[in-house]
């Protein structure tokens, strides 16, 4: 008894030894398999793979040595990844195939599809790799399913609904986005930007226009609700663009693609960029704005250089059509030549294939290739026939329309028209049409139920198969009768839209009338405004010359005075004819004959001053000028006000042994103010002199000018004279040439 409580004892201590070892392994491998797949992620280097491959390889020894059956398929799937990475393929597969085999008979069922789903990873969607993909995808989901593990069978039907789409099989991709979408909600799952972006996607490539803008604008609510303003936002703006495009609605479909195309360029996304690009463009050129097509275009394809060649194809489609568009057929055909290189033995996708037919179909019809076109024609609508393209289809019969009309087949014209009617009201009805299938589902089982509970009747079920027939072919009439009524009236709308191209005709002939009108009278005005400019240049020119004619004839009087008293007198009023006359000389040699250039116009008259006053002494003139313009009415009074404080200065300033200084400066002061100080070194006024009561006429000419320009006049006397000039100016402006600051010093 003592030997078997000994042994259970032992046994009990293996035990629990065993499965702590076992604990312990479990972690390990997990963090082997974390450090595997951080390399994996953030490596691309071979020393970087190389160690993600190294603690893989760990991890499995360590699941081998426990018989730890998790942690080993999951070392499998993480040395598949380091081999896809690596392009060892097939190397890669076979490991996933391991961790299949091994999940399958554990029941691992989560990481079974977790498997699957890395195996689908090694098929890319080409036409001969797509099945397969979808098959290892669609296992996925049946094992998620299987495990219970809602969230992953969601993602996985996502998936493959997405990779369906590259199969156009639509239909099915719909089916499963709203099955995915019913899983997701029924976890309450917040992210569904993705799956509701992917179901507007698809019911616009079904034509469901209303359900791929509700669908749409629920993708764009939700990423906002959420503050996503990651890339995948640039993939739901650029969906929901191209639906209102669709729909017609120009404007937001503009806005929409404006948002993708600066996401694409905030994360530098080249693939993303080009295709909003050429969206945008597309959009613009059915808005009318070729140019600004031809702005983004040329802007984009300058600054993202690379283009590959399905998206220069694509942009050779858009340059087509936007110099159709304004008509620059040279320039057009270089394009149209290059599109038919470009396509010449070549498969196309779906949406390139479409954007080549209608590139050229428009230019052939700008250029009146009616007969050449009708064979492009005819190979878009059989391609667009057997894609169930239901929008560019009916974009194709309505050109049929056009070209059958300007041929003279009316009739063809008007049944490529009903079928284009007919096409926009299918894209348009799409909620309708869903409405009445279900009409007829529930009526087929309504029938089958009494045909189950009236079995006994079959007399009067006869009767009421007869009545239902006179129904039918009552409404067989109804039906042929409006197709007539719908026939007149299509030929009747024909008749208004030829009538009012007429009309538009006949009015624009009018405008271009009325345009060259406008026109003759807009240059007659500009001769006017020439001669009311030369006339005014002219006045100046004469008030300037006969100001120089008074000049002359002082200057004639002076000759026979004998006093130097008078002789001073008819050299100062020369002196003041002249800076008056100055201001007309500005004038008319000036382009802008309401101001005139201050530092200009005083440099000058400070020259005319120097040269022609008898001046002794050496006198120097430091001048600080602003930049500013004035009109006439302020340019006169200032002048004469410079030309007084500079003659004062000079005769009664400076004594024979002092070297004479004259400041002037004319300066801004906050506001619209000037002020206009002129500043001497010598000896300056009398002390017994009262400013308010001013004899002299220099004094007094200043005081009254300062009075018309309603300046504050300032004088006063230490360490020589300074005379101020403050006034209003509202309308100040500055020369059109580049001045900052004019002074000048010379000495005399």
């Amino acid at each position: 008894m003592h030997k078997r409580f000994i042994l259970f004892l032992v046994i009990t201590g293996l035990f629990f030894a065993a499965a702590g070892q076992n604990r312990q392994d479990t972690i390990t491998v997990g963090r082997l398999l974390d450090l595997s797949y951080q390399y994996y992620q953030n490596r691309s280097d071979q020393a970087g793979l190389d160690s993600a491959m190294l603690f893989a390889k760990r991890a499995e020894a360590i699941s081998l040595r426990s018989n730890y059956k998790k942690g080993l398929g999951n070392s499998y799937i993480a040395e598949c990844r380091v081999y896809g990475k690596t392009h060892l393929r097939e190397e890669g597969k076979d490991y996933v195939r391991r961790a299949i085999r091994l999940f399958t008979d554990a029941r691992l069922l989560s990481d079974l599809g977790y498997a699957y789903w890395e195996m689908a990873g090694f098929y890319d969607l080409s036409e001969s790799q797509l099945p397969d993909k979808l098959s290892y995808i669609q296992q996925a989901v049946n094992a998620f399913h299987l495990a219970g593990n809602v969230k992953k069978e969601a993602d996985a039907l996502k998936e493959l609904a997405d990779a369906r789409q590259v199969g156009e099989d639509y239909q099915q991709s719909l089916s499963e986005l709203k099955h995915a979408l019913n899983l997701y909600q029924s976890i309450n799952e917040p992210v569904l930007q993705g799956v509701y972006d992917l179901l507007g996607d698809v019911s616009s490539s079904l034509g469901n226009l209303n359900d791929a803008l509700r669908y749409g604008l629920l993708a764009v609510e939700t990423a906002e609700k959420l503050k996503d303003t990651s890339l995948q936002l640039c993939t739901i703006f650029n969906h929901l663009g191209s639906t209102y495009y669709y729909l017609d609605d120009l404007k937001n479909s503009s806005i929409y693609f404006a948002k993708a195309l600066s996401l694409a360029e905030k994360y530098r996304s080249y693939n993303d960029i080009y295709i909003i690009c050429f969206n945008y463009g597309n959009n613009l050129l059915t808005m009318h704005k070729p140019a600004e097509c031809n702005r983004l275009l040329y802007r984009i394809l300058k600054k993202y250089p690379g283009i590959d060649s399905t998206e220069l194809i694509h942009y050779t489609c858009i340059f087509l059509r936007n110099y159709t568009l304004l008509k620059q057929f040279p320039q057009a055909a270089k394009y149209f030549d290059q599109l038919l290189l470009l396509t010449k033995n070549r498969q196309l996708n779906n949406e390139t294939q479409c954007n080549v037919y209608g590139a050229i179909v428009k230019y052939m019809v700008a250029t009146g290739q009616n007969k050449k076109v009708r064979h492009f024609l005819r190979e878009e609508e059989n391609y667009l026939t057997r894609k169930s393209n239901l929008i560019q289809l009916a974009e194709n019969q309505l050109t049929w329309t056009v070209i059958d009309s300007a041929g003279g087949d009316y009739w063809s014209a008007f049944r490529h028209f009903r079928n284009y009617a007919r096409l926009k009201d299918s894209i348009m009805g799409q909620e309708k049409t869903k409405y009445i299938a279900q009409l007829n589902v529930q009526y087929e089982t309504s029938r089958k139920d009494q045909d189950i509970l009236l079995k006994e009747k079959n007399i009067e079920l006869l009767n009421q198969r007869s009545k239902l027939q006179d129904v039918e072919l009552a409404k067989a009439n109804q039906t042929r009768n409006g197709a007539l009524v719908a026939g007149i009236l299509l030929l009747v709308i024909v008749g208004l839209l030829i009538n009012n191209s007429l009309v538009k005709h006949r009015a624009n002939r009018k405008l271009k009338h009325q345009q060259k009108e406008i026109e003759k009278k807009n240059i007659s005005l500009e001769h006017l405004v020439e001669e009311k400019e030369w006339l005014v240049k002219e006045i100046h020119h004469r008030v300037k010359n006969n100001f120089h004619m008074v000049i002359a004839l002082l200057g004639t009087q002076s000759r026979f005075l004998k006093t130097e008293e008078a002789i001073r007198a008819i050299t100062d009023s020369q002196n003041r004819i002249h800076a008056m006359s100055l201001v007309h000389q500005k004038l008319y040699q000036s382009d802008n004959l309401s101001a005139i250039n201050m530092a200009n116009y005083i440099h000058d008259l400070i020259h005319y001053l120097r040269s022609t006053l008898q001046i002794y002494q050496a006198v120097q003139f430091n001048v600080d000028i602003d930049p500013v313009e004035l009109d006439i009415t302020h340019c006169i009074p200032l002048g004469l006000i410079i030309n007084e404080a500079i003659t004062n200065s000079i005769k009664y300033a400076f004594t024979n042994s002092n070297e004479g200084v004259i400041s002037i400066s004319f300066k801004r002061v906050p506001g619209d103010g000037l002020r206009l100080k002129i500043k001497d070194n010598g000896i300056g006024l009398p002390e017994d002199l009262d400013t308010g009561k001013l004899d002299s006429m220099g004094l007094k000419l200043i005081k009254g000018l300062s009075d018309d320009i309603d300046a504050k006049l300032s004088i006063t006397s230490l360490e020589g004279t300074e005379i101020v000039v403050g006034f209003t100016y509202e309308n100040m402006m500055s020369p059109h040439f580049d001045i900052h600051r004019t002074q000048l010093t010379t000495a005399i």
